[in-house]
């Protein structure tokens, strides 16, 4: 993992804490996924069909394809989706502080379900990015 900057100050600290927190909890949605369970072998639940079909419409309607998505910075998409899956569990506490972009994009529905989602989504389309990104050549090989 590659160092980040929160800035001096108590806000920083606050900042360091928070996205601690949404790391451990993309790894838990990660280990969650990966533990799902499938009806039989092949089928895919409910659960995953709709982030499929979510991930699918955020590449054909917004536009959000693979080549969009390398344009991001590491762990800009997991930052993004971790603050859809904690926004219900607090929705009193906006985590637009750690929001990687413009607020006008912050689109959180009442329906955790959907939240998660969309949350769920985003992580797939960083973990993708991420695998791109490994298969390029590293400099000296």
């Amino acid at each position: 993992m590659g160092s980040l900057s929160f800035g001096g100050g108590p806000h920083g600290e606050i900042k360091r804490d928070y996205y601690s927190g949404l790391i451990e909890l993309a790894e838990e949605i990660r280990a969650m996924l990966a533990a799902a369970p499938q009806s039989k072998v092949g089928e895919l639940t409910r659960a995953a069909q709709d982030v499929l079909a979510e991930r699918r419409r955020q590449v054909e309607s917004e536009g959000w394809t693979p080549e969009h998505d390398d344009e991001h910075a590491p762990r800009m998409l997991a930052t993004a989706g971790a603050c859809y899956a904690i926004f219900w569990m607090n929705e009193s506490s906006s985590p637009l502080s750690i929001w990687p972009w413009d607020e006008s994009w912050w689109k959180p529905s009442e329906d955790p379900r959907r939240n998660w989602i969309k949350a769920t989504a985003l992580m797939l389309a960083e973990i993708e990015r991420y695998d791109r990104a490994d298969q390029q050549p590293k400099g000296g090989e």
